[in-house]
């Protein structure tokens, strides 16, 4: 385990990078994509959407930013979007993006919130399991590192609540990542 004492993130597995056609050919069996993250397009994302990332990350390239730039490029949100971040919390851009609509929806959402971002976006205090909106009204979902905080057969009703708020064409991006010990 290697620790990076300048941004304080421990490494506990080395990971090697693999071609598109070696990925594509491991017959994984679900349709495989390749998404090529550019460092620039990135730090310019994150001085913009988070200009004080270095009073609370510390660090431009922490987990939680990465997290969220990465299903922010993936749902390509549009301004005649109606967009949620399910399970959202603290880390958003639910209040930056310019589309037409936005919620973010928690289990509790923080009172500091209401002021900070509360004009901006629709703040839904919701269990995942039964989020308050109409049947097909949203066109995009992210979701970040909220599953393993899941209680019960929430995530499942979850994924029943997606189906159930998604338009037509609607995209869902969960992003996860878990600790193996």
């Amino acid at each position: 385990m290697l620790k990076n004492n300048k941004t304080n993130l421990l490494i506990d597995k080395k990971v090697k990078a693999i071609t598109s056609s070696r990925l594509k050919n491991a017959k994984l069996g679900c349709q495989i994509s390749v998404l090529n993250l550019k460092f620039f397009p990135y730090k310019k994302w994150v001085k913009s959407f988070f200009s004080d990332y270095r009073q609370i990350h510390k660090h431009i390239l922490r987990k939680k930013l990465i997290e969220l730039y990465t299903t922010y490029v993936l749902l390509d949100i549009r301004k005649d979007n109606e967009y949620l971040d399910a399970a959202g919390g603290r880390f958003t851009y639910a209040d930056k993006i310019d589309c037409q609509r936005s919620f973010l929806q928690d289990i509790r959402v923080p009172k500091d919130m209401i002021t900070t971002i509360g004009n901006k976006v629709k703040l839904i205090s919701s269990s995942a399991a039964r989020i308050p909106l109409n049947s097909q009204s949203i066109d995009s979902i992210s979701c970040h590192h909220s599953f393993d905080h899941f209680q019960g057969d929430t995530d499942i009703l979850f994924i029943k609540e997606v189906q159930r708020l998604l338009k037509r064409g609607g995209e869902m991006c969960n992003y996860s990542y878990f600790n193996r010990r």
